[in-house]
């Protein structure tokens, strides 16, 4: 059986994001994490609150946080195989 290689993701649909760093804050509430991010006159944003498993929600959260560095090492990996392909 073949597999057909997945199609790359559109990164335009994340234009507008808002920026990084994104930060796990522990201690939100009984379950819940929350992912922040700073804001103007420095308020937080709160990008994500996550009240998954116990195990779970704190490796979702850092997965979370991690989205705007994974993004844009998405875009430089790119940029990268693109110069290499045209030479």
């Amino acid at each position: 059986m073949t597999t057909k290689p997945a199609a790359p993701m559109d990164l335009a649909q994340f234009a507008g994001y808002t920026p990084g760093p994104w930060n796990v804050l522990t201690g939100k509430g009984r379950y819940a994490f929350e992912v922040i991010a700073p804001g103007a006159r420095s308020k937080e944003i709160v990008v994500a609150r996550v009240a998954s498993g116990i195990k779970t929600r704190q490796a979702n959260c850092c997965l979370i946080a991690a989205a705007p560095a994974l993004l844009d090492e998405c875009r430089r990996l790119r940029a990268l195989l693109a110069a290499t392909q045209g030479e």
